[in-house]
């Protein structure tokens, strides 16, 4: 693929059954060319070879949707362009492989220093064990962890799940009554300042130690992130294009559903992937605070019988699991974000 073009057709139209209609037909249009496109809530991106190829299909699609009974047509167009394809300069083949390269060699530097150190025993072997040790734990003690993890698992997607819902409900609410920002903001930053650690014995205190303290220590914990990205992603949304549905007669919700929440996606995977990694430390905290199950209980055990290689195994493992969280949201994003390609901007018109 060496160019893909989003494009946004915007057709006059007498009511929204004829917009529709007419909207329709160029989207049909788009899908007779053969080429892979992705039709989003506001605006389809086409994947083609040819840079003149994809300009022509946006020069027919305004003629399309004129034919289609449209007495005027505006286009919002957005390409992106590589005249190269996918081949890649020595340059670039280079820097890319340095950039590879470089967290490998930072691992490979701290693996080497906690070798030297279990080695020469500057600290204790009972205190810091050695890689191997560690990883010895981790193999053998695999299958314990996944069944505690199981449970911490439930309490993370738990809490994101609810933690999500509830940034989405608060932040259009706050993005559409000014007043509820202005009074509840200054809140939502107030209690990130509350350590964790100080609110989880009270949530124990108050609800036992069942799964129902772990799931709102992690609501807590993740509700800000998304909430504020959703917030500015809100808030960066095109005034222009506010103002041209709006005079096409669109509704508030409209213009919410059209072009604020499509221009905050971005930015709500941004503080998702937070709060994902965020989830799995949370339900752990609350854990160690009082439980029965889940990795945060397992870990207070091997803790108190000193078994620190385990305890390594365990915060390794935590750690896998958190990574795996940060490419699932990763993964989502493509898939929610097909036009975010990588590219270089030719222009707009």
């Amino acid at each position: 693929m060496k160019a893909s073009v989003a494009i946004q057709v915007l057709p006059k139209a007498d009511n929204d059954q004829e917009l529709v209609r007419i909207v329709d037909e160029v989207i049909a249009y788009i899908k007779s060319t053969g080429l892979h496109c992705s039709v989003g809530p506001f605006e389809t991106t086409i994947e083609g070879e040819s840079y003149d190829q994809l300009m022509e299909i946006v020069t027919q699609c305004q003629k399309v949707a004129i034919k289609a009974g449209a007495p005027s047509v505006s286009a919002y167009v957005k390409i992106v362009y590589n005249p190269e394809g996918e081949v890649l300069t020595i340059d670039q083949k280079l820097q890319s492989t340095t950039n590879k390269l470089a967290p490998i060699l930072a691992l490979a530097v701290i693996l080497g220093i906690w070798y030297a150190c279990a080695g020469f025993e500057v600290v204790p072997a009972y205190m810091l064990p050695s890689p191997t040790d560690v990883w010895l734990a981790f193999v053998h003690n695999f299958s314990v962890m996944m069944s505690q993890a199981k449970v911490t698992l439930q309490e993370a997607l738990y809490g994101l799940g609810i933690g999500v819902a509830l940034a989405f409900i608060l932040s259009a609410l706050m993005d559409r009554f000014h007043f509820l920002y202005q009074a509840i903001y200054p809140i939502l930053i107030i209690t990130q300042t509350i350590p964790t650690i100080a609110i989880a014995p009270l949530l124990v205190l108050w609800m036992g130690f069942g799964m129902a303290p772990k799931i709102t220590l992690v609501v807590i914990t993740t509700f800000f992130p998304i909430s504020i990205g959703l917030l500015d992603g809100y808030r960066s949304a095109d005034p222009d294009e506010v103002n041209l549905l709006r005079a096409m007669g669109a509704n508030r919700l409209q213009v919410f559903w059209h072009i604020k929440l499509p221009s905050a996606t971005g930015s709500f995977f941004s503080g998702l992937r937070i709060s994902a990694s965020y989830a799995v430390v949370g339900a752990v905290i609350s854990e160690w605070l009082g439980g029965f199950e889940g990795l945060g209980v397992y870990m207070t055990r091997v803790k108190k019988a000193y078994a620190f290689d385990k305890m390594f195994a365990v915060i390794v493992f935590i750690s896998v699991i958190s990574l795996l969280l940060m490419a699932l949201v990763a993964l989502a994003q493509r898939l929610a974000m097909p036009w975010a390609n990588k590219g270089t901007t030719k222009g707009k018109e």
